[in-house]
């Protein structure tokens, strides 16, 4: 991928799909009686594990501190879905971060 449709995966399309399967998902009303403590660690974890299956491979302590990194990303905006119940926000958030990324890696 390459140009624009990068771009466009990155911060549009990839948000919405993971707020969308995380949080308004695994997290929503249809699971309501079932246990929340369960559902919070796979909505959290999965989307840690799931950004560490599809990225660059670097040394064990680095892939750690990247885990630490998307499982504290992934808390805080499960927080704000349980705060407002609104994927919106966390579709925002989630853009936000990626967009302040993508705007690091091509100062950097």
């Amino acid at each position: 991928m390459a140009g624009w449709q990068k771009y466009f995966y990155v911060l549009l399309v990839a948000p919405m799909a993971e707020e969308a399967a995380y949080r308004a998902w695994l997290l929503g009303p249809q699971w309501n009686g079932r246990a929340l403590p369960l559902r919070l660690f796979v909505a959290c974890f999965g989307f840690a594990w799931g950004h560490l299956l599809f990225s660059d491979s670097g040394s064990a302590w680095f892939q750690f501190g990247r885990l630490v990194d998307y499982l504290a990303f992934s808390c805080v905006v499960t927080f704000l879905w349980l705060r407002t119940r609104n994927l919106w926000v966390c579709v925002a958030m989630h853009f936000a971060s990626n967009l302040l990324a993508e705007v690091l890696k091509f100062a950097g």
